[in-house]
């Protein structure tokens, strides 16, 4: 990664993402890490009609929108300071986590090669602090057995965004309702203050009867469309 080294690494379990999409946002001008099998994980999801799926759906166009500020390898600057990487590693730690991973199921497959990645990390990044977050308990202690710092996502994320899960009202003219049913979102408009997947009901300025429910992802700045209220 170009440039000085952010103060901390944290490196995110699946489980954080798929409690708070907005994990990523939550560790104020640190660089937060994704190992590959983490995206993966998330990629399971995706399909799920839960709020699991619909927590993975939005970590994808997160991941997806910051992609497109450079590489995801090297580190894409985040909108509050940090950064965000996507972690590979060539070693999968297979001897040194065999004797805490006997019961070798897919799931702690999955997780020996993420915590794997974060070891790795450590190893190569020895002047700043490389922190595993996860909200696995049996996966905190595992991870300090093999030497590296493991915390609880609820107990040390940084200036996490707010979720609001209310409801308010939004006046936009017709053509960008139309826009709303022809895209499924629009960029939310300049000055107008909403927060972090409120849900509103948008009328037309021109004739209130024309309305469509939408939710705010501000995050990702723009208003979207609910076609499915599972989604």
């Amino acid at each position: 990664m170009q440039g000085r080294p952010m103060k901390k690494y944290f490196v995110l379990d699946t489980n954080v993402l798929l409690h708070d999409p907005n994990a990523i946002l939550g560790f104020a001008d640190n660089t937060v890490c994704l190992p590959i099998y983490v995206i993966e994980e998330i990629d399971t999801f995706k399909k799920d009609l839960s709020e699991l799926g619909q927590n993975a759906r939005q970590v994808s166009r997160l991941v997806d929108k910051f992609r497109a500020g450079g590489n995801l390898r090297d580190g894409v600057p985040l909108p509050n300071g940090g950064t965000l990487m996507v972690l590979f590693t060539t070693n999968d730690h297979r001897r040194e986590l065999a004797e805490y991973h006997k019961d070798l199921s897919i799931s702690h497959q999955m997780d020996r090669l993420i915590m794997g990645t974060a070891i790795d990390l450590a190893r190569r990044e020895k002047d700043t602090p490389v922190i595993f977050v996860t909200k696995d308990t049996n996966l905190r202690i595992r991870a300090e057995v093999m030497g590296l710092k493991a915390v609880d996502y609820d107990k040390e994320r940084k200036e996490v965004s707010q979720v609001y899960t209310g409801t308010g009202e939004l006046l936009l003219s017709g053509e960008e309702i139309s826009r709303l049913f022809a895209g499924g979102s629009v960029p939310i408009p300049a000055g107008v203050s909403v927060l972090e997947n409120q849900y509103v009901l948008i009328r037309n300025v021109a004739n209130s009867s024309q309305s469509v429910l939408a939710r705010c992802l501000v995050s990702e700045g723009v208003i979207q469309r609910i076609v499915d209220l599972r989604d």
